[in-house]
């Protein structure tokens, strides 16, 4: 059953990864989001790329199954960012503060309901590094 679940986690995250549009200029960087499963004491934990460039985030689909997500950050652009997810469950639980070129992991647990994925850093938020995800 874990095995199918992340199978399905997989098959929608691709299909929903060569859905996307949008613009593109020639210094912003796309990433393919590729989720992998591993089991732990406390459950399957699904792994996910994210990137953050200035002011945008990408990696996140429109729709997520409930379960265990460490978000893996990599911070492209030149000011320092973040990544904060607020909703049931993970109410503002916020990544290190990431320095332009590093990366870092947030782990948390997704309950069914719909989450905001935001940069908390300045005014970040606000210059659109603002996204909403349902979790079924």
């Amino acid at each position: 059953m874990k095995l199918a679940r992340a199978l399905i986690l997989a098959t929608v995250a691709v299909t929903l990864a060569g859905c996307s549009s949008g613009k593109s200029d020639s210094t912003s960087t796309t990433s393919t989001t590729t989720p992998s499963s591993t089991t732990t004491a406390t459950g399957t934990t699904t792994a996910m790329n994210v990137t953050e460039v200035d002011f945008k985030i990408t990696g996140l689909p429109k729709t997520l199954a409930a379960g265990i997500y460490t978000f893996k950050i990599t911070n492209n652009g030149p000011s320092a960012h973040n990544l904060t997810v607020n909703g049931p469950g993970a109410q503002a639980k916020a990544s290190p503060t990431l320095a332009a070129g590093s990366a870092g992991d947030l782990t948390v647990t997704l309950q069914k309901g719909s989450y905001e994925f935001y940069c908390s850093v300045d005014s970040h938020k606000e210059m659109g590094m603002d996204l909403t995800v349902q979790v079924n």
